[in-house]
């Protein structure tokens, strides 16, 4: 049996593939046809990667391009000089061996093949960490061969307590050694005095660094640098404190959770600040350093953020939060922010509404709103069918008549405002704002309230000792504006450092005259005012829909379930009628449930009813009441004859 080849390995296949690139190469260059074809070919993309700007020449280059562009060219020369070494020097023998081949160079010969550079790249790794070696053996020889020649000319030279044996032998020495003795004593001990009086760490471990008398250093006591560890009671106790129900509180989310090194833990939120928190524990349990407290804080316990608040998701909050603006609450209250206000209780803005005019009906206004609706559900198990209620947000379109008191009443206290100021001249005053803002929206997070101003300018000053707050009050405002009047003010360009009044980048001169205010005397007359009261009559009868201009508003009261109508829609400035009958009516939204008509002549006589096209219409939309047509039975079918002609215009 023949045997199965070894098959090749990727790196042999691909080595196989570029010895045959190069022969191919090669039999281009021997054909001098073949080899202008090449240049050519060569020439055109590089003109095109010069025009592309892939290829810059070396004046267009920046440095660093020019660097990288010069490192790839001495690795192809040094390749280069390697091919051509190894043409020279086996020359005889590729002359002999190969001369039979056509279109075989040198060059075509691989240089090598992966085995022998595993091989080269093993003995370079060798060659350098024996160099190595030779270097650190070559630099410790030379630093002993110093030492050995210091050594061999250094002096003998006496140390201190070879000196002081000297001196004692010899009496005439001896009050020497004494007056040394008591120099080193006094020393000694105002060295010691002096490390006594330092009082931080960082002065004691400077002293200590300076090189006095290296006895002496010896009698200094070293410095702790680092602290005893924490034992695990205290971690135990300041862990608790940090989950205990009245510091924190559970994240109720079932994505509310962290997980670290393996270990899940549901989220749980600050009550309060960590300074705080820290007072508090000092408190109730033993006294630790605010570092400490902090850093034994679990991962798990967060400080809560403003923007991630859970909100109340009710479908009567959601869909007051999908119709009503901010620009809509400034027009209707005179506080936004006050809860009498959102209710429609508070006395100064409870008559107030929007200022609205005659406009473009044809124009309608989309919104959605959450519905709940009843479904047919059938078990794919069971095979049973059973009703269930589903909630679905739905788009409505509105005519913003018939809409604008109906919004204007619906305001609830349950409003989220948010609001961002401009993004140009910013200075330290903006700061401190930010900052204001920055603490008044962790509070809130934290479970607090700021609900008027007095309230706010509290939680800063607790929280932000640097920064204070002064309120002014409508009355040292009224005071101040009634200084004012008859007065004058010189108003400058700049600002002047002169005490006096000066003439100094002077623009001009401000007065304050004192102007009569007009009453409500002096404009409205008797008669008027008459009209006014009479407008203003409790016992009058008034009607929201009704208050509204247009005509719908007053003949809706005249439509009853069965009657027949002309209806109008606007597609495209085209207006399309229809001839439809009323199924339901809704006095709240003003609209009118109908199925529509279909004509089946000419002249507008015959309809039928198409019981698949139902649909609700506005007041606005109805043109005109139809009479009650007759009835007529063709076969199954039922068909509606009008007397009059239907100017219908269907689609």
């Amino acid at each position: 049996m023949r045997p199965k080849k070894k098959p090749k390995t990727k790196e042999e296949i691909k080595e196989q593939k570029r010895i045959a690139e190069r022969l191919r190469y090669q039999r281009l260059k021997n054909d001098p046809v073949k080899r202008e074809q090449l240049k050519e070919k060569e020439r055109r993309n590089y003109q095109r990667k010069k025009e592309k700007g892939t290829r810059k020449l070396v004046k267009d280059m920046c440095r660093r391009e020019h660097k990288a562009v010069t490192k790839e060219w001495r690795k192809h020369r040094a390749k280069n000089h390697e091919k051509k070494s190894f043409e020279r020097n086996n020359k005889q023998f590729c002359t002999t061996k190969y001369s039979g081949i056509r279109g075989f160079s040198f060059s075509s010969i691989p240089m090598t093949t992966p085995r022998n550079d595993a091989s080269n790249a093993r003995k370079r790794h060798a060659r350098k960490k024996r160099d190595k070696i030779i270097k650190y053996k070559d630099k410790k020889i030379e630093k002993r061969l110093e030492r050995l020649e210091k050594a061999k000319t250094k002096e003998n030279v006496d140390t201190p307590n070879t000196k002081l044996i000297k001196m004692c032998d010899s009496p005439v020495t001896r009050s020497e050694v004494v007056k040394k003795a008591l120099f080193g004593e006094l020393l000694n001990a105002q060295l010691k005095e002096n490390y006594a009086n330092l009082k931080t760490c960082q002065e004691k471990q400077i002293f200590g660094k300076v090189r006095y008398y290296d006895r002496w250093r010896e009698q200094v006591p070293k410095l702790r640098t680092r602290k005893e560890k924490i034992s695990s009671d205290c971690i135990k106790t300041v862990r608790t404190f940090y989950e205990n129900d009245d510091n924190s509180r559970l994240g109720a989310g079932k994505r509310e959770c962290l997980t670290r090194k393996g270990v899940k833990k549901q989220k749980r939120y600050l009550s309060d600040s960590i300074a705080n928190l820290y007072k508090k524990f000092q408190a109730e349990h033993f006294k630790i350093s605010y570092t400490t407290f902090c850093r034994l804080r679990p991962f798990w316990v967060i400080t809560p953020n403003v923007s991630e608040r859970d909100k109340c998701l009710s479908i009567k909050h959601a869909n007051i939060d999908l119709k009503l603006h901010t620009a809509l609450l400034e027009k209707t209250c005179c506080n936004r922010y006050d809860e009498l206000c959102l209710s429609r209780t508070c006395q100064r803005c409870i008559d107030k509404n929007p200022n609205y005019s005659e406009f473009d009906d044809s124009k309608p206004i989309e919104f959605k709103k959450w519905i709940s609706e009843k479904q047919t559900y059938k078990d794919p198990k069971t095979k049973n069918v059973r009703a269930v209620t589903k909630y679905l947000k739905k788009t409505f379109t509105r005519w913003a008549r018939n809409s604008i008191q109906k919004q204007n009443d619906v305001l609830h206290p349950g409003i989220n405002t948010s609001t961002r100021e401009s993004g140009h001249g910013k200075g330290a005053p903006d700061r401190i704002g930010a900052t204001c803002k920055k603490t008044a929206d962790a509070v809130v997070a934290t479970g607090g309230d700021i609900d008027s101003l007095e309230s706010f300018v509290e939680a800063i000053q607790q929280r932000c000792s640097a920064i204070t707050l002064l309120t002014i009050d409508d009355k040292a405002i009224q005071e101040l504006t009634d200084d004012l009047q008859n007065e004058t003010v010189n108003l400058k360009s700049l600002s002047c450092t002169c005490e006096d009044e000066c003439q100094h980048f002077n623009l001009g001169v401000l007065e304050y005259k004192n102007k009569t205010k007009l009453n409500v005397d002096d404009i409205y007359t008797d008669s008027e005012n008459e009209n006014i009261d009479n407008l203003q009559d409790p016992t009058m009868e008034t009607d929201d829909d009704a208050a509204l201009a247009g005509p719908s508003s007053i003949n809706q009261q005249n439509y009853t379930i069965g009657d027949y109508v002309l209806v109008k829609f606007l597609v495209r400035n085209t207006e399309y009628c229809y001839a439809a009958v009323i199924n339901k009516i809704d006095m709240e939204e003003g609209e009118l449930t109908v199925t529509f008509l279909k004509i089946c002549d000419d002249k507008g006589h015959t309809f039928r009813v198409d019981e698949n096209d139902v649909s609700d219409v506005s007041f606005d939309q109805v043109l005109k009441k139809l009479p009650n047509p007759d009835i007529a039975l063709k076969g199954k079918r039922i068909f509606y004859y009008f007397n009059i002609p239907v100017p219908v215009f269907e689609k």
